[in-house]
């Protein structure tokens, strides 16, 4: 069953997957091995209680695509709404190469907006390292 979540600025709604099957290419190629890493340290440095990296797969429409869970960080994120949801985007036509959403703070403080600005340049280097490697 798939989950619809909204993304802040109008973006699109995305459906998630919870297989990987279907997308075209594999845990060793750049996205998905900066996706982990971005994930994994974003849970830490923010003191998340999860982090999630998700990449658009090849089904889904344009205006709606769907997205499949590469990797999490943490163990509440099936639980828990998402707090921060921090595109990654591309030169490619959809212009959205990943998403990471990060759950709410361990001990339950609000992000600030350091935070929020940390985890956006660096899913935004994260896109500009990508973009490089094509």
């Amino acid at each position: 069953m798939a989950t619809s979540i909204h993304i802040p600025e109008g973006l699109h709604s995305f459906h998630i997957g919870h297989t990987v099957r279907g997308l075209p290419f594999s845990k060793y190629d750049p996205e998905a091995i900066l996706l982990r890493r971005v994930v994994t340290n974003l849970h830490k440095w923010l003191n998340s209680s999860w982090a999630a990296g998700m990449i658009p797969s090849c089904s889904g429409s344009r205006l709606v695509p769907e997205l499949q869970l590469i990797c999490s960080a943490g163990n509440e994120w099936r639980r828990e709404t998402p707090e921060l949801i921090c595109p990654v985007r591309d030169n490619r036509g959809s212009g959205l190469a990943a998403l990471v959403a990060v759950g709410p703070k361990q001990d339950g403080a609000p992000y600030s907006d350091d935070d929020r600005h940390f985890a956006d340049a660096l899913c935004a280097q994260m896109g500009g390292l990508l973009s490089n490697d094509r």
